[in-house]
């Protein structure tokens, strides 16, 4: 993805207080994009409170202007720059238009360090800096279009009503592993996973102390850690999806030009045959018309016009032996076919495979290690 459509395709923007909620964005293109909705249309909405050391991350899908719009984010506790503590959080965002995010991890983390600038006071300077060279330089390798993934992994549907629901989660802040592979565990379920399209499409991931998620004034799930080897396995899910639908694709091209050159046979062989027929009919009328001369002629030297037909005769005996000894037409579509089906059958049964285990392998470590004295 080259810098001028990362500038098409995403942006920054802040959330913090001063004298009030403020927005602030930071573009390649040095205004705030149009396809973009307004910036009241996300945010965090106080739906539960945010002490030290807490953090709150935003995931929500949009369609907006015939576009599919993401937004991910993350905010924390923070005090208005002019009139001091009011419960106020502060927070940074990422709006991307028609891609996804599949490397989650490192974009938490520049989402991270970029939150550190929001102050009080708010670093405008520095976060505009290092904001861009985010957007230009790095960004590109976190992000891939939509084009080109199973519609079956499509994730958490795109809704054109803001705000329509929200899903909220929570995670212990102490733990292994570390809480923000967690969250980019559970986000990229969000993103990728065949469940999840029944899902909101607004989520709330809410880290906080273990003793609050515990207490009786969380009332919502709480994510629990996957061993190391099903967390690797959710990372690589955007690159293997990828990697599946590119070669899906591709064998469905090849079957489609070796069926149309199937068609461009048959339309050859039919030609082929009625030219044969009518060689056919040729032949006989000139051996009717031979025999003809031949009962009339008698023991008299053969007529010119017998010689010519016995000449025509001999052509059209060398085109029927020449279309006769010609090979047939094999389907050379079967194959390539064949090798569709087993890609189709492939990406189902990865399908399947993802879905069992996400499905059935937390609960299944957990009881194995309940079974552990």
């Amino acid at each position: 993805m080259t810098k001028l459509e990362s500038g098409q395709t995403s942006f920054l923007e802040a959330h913090y207080y001063s004298s009030g909620l403020r927005q602030h964005s930071v573009s390649l293109a040095g205004v705030r994009p149009s396809w973009a909705p307004e910036p009241d249309t996300v945010g965090f909405r106080n739906e539960f409170p945010l002490f030290e050391g807490d953090a709150v991350i935003e995931f929500q899908r949009m369609i907006h202007q015939g576009s599919r719009v993401t937004w991910l984010a993350l905010y924390g506790p923070s005090t208005d720059e002019k009139l001091g503590n009011r419960a106020n959080h502060s927070g940074v965002g990422i709006w991307l238009r028609d891609v996804n995010v599949v490397d989650v991890r490192s974009v938490m983390q520049a989402l991270k360090q970029l939150k550190s600038l929001l102050g009080p006071p708010f670093n405008q300077v520095k976060f505009d800096s290092q904001a861009s060279k985010f957007l230009s330089d790095w960004l590109p390798k976190y992000v891939k279009p939509f084009e080109g993934y199973v519609p079956g992994f499509a994730g958490v549907q795109f809704s054109d009503v803001p705000l329509l629901s929200t899903k909220i989660y929570g995670a212990a802040k102490a733990g292994q592993p570390d809480v923000y592979d967690l969250v980019a565990d559970q986000l990229l379920k969000l993103s990728f996973h065949p469940d999840s399209g029944v899902q909101p499409p607004r989520s709330l991931i809410h880290i906080a102390d273990v003793e609050y998620l515990n207490s009786k004034d969380f009332k919502n799930e709480t994510l629990s850690p996957d061993i190391d080897v099903i967390s690797e396995f959710i990372s690589a899910i955007p690159e293997i999806i990828n990697k599946s639908s590119q070669s899906l694709i591709a064998l469905s091209e090849n079957n489609r030009k070796l069926e149309k050159m199937n068609r461009e046979n048959l339309e050859n062989n039919r030609k082929l045959a009625e030219s044969y027929n009518v060689t056919i009919r040729e032949r006989d009328e000139l051996r009717d018309r031979l025999n003809n001369i031949e009962r009339g002629r008698g023991p008299a030297p053969i007529p010119a016009d017998t010689e010519r037909i016995l000449a025509a005769l001999a052509r059209i005996d060398r085109r029927i032996e020449g279309a006769q000894s010609s090979p047939e037409y094999t389907d050379q579509g079967s194959a390539p076919l064949f090798y569709t089906l087993l890609g189709s059958f492939g990406v189902v049964l990865f399908a399947l495979i993802f879905w069992s285990i996400a499905r059935f392998g937390p609960p299944f470590i957990s009881l194995l290690r309940n079974s552990i004295p």
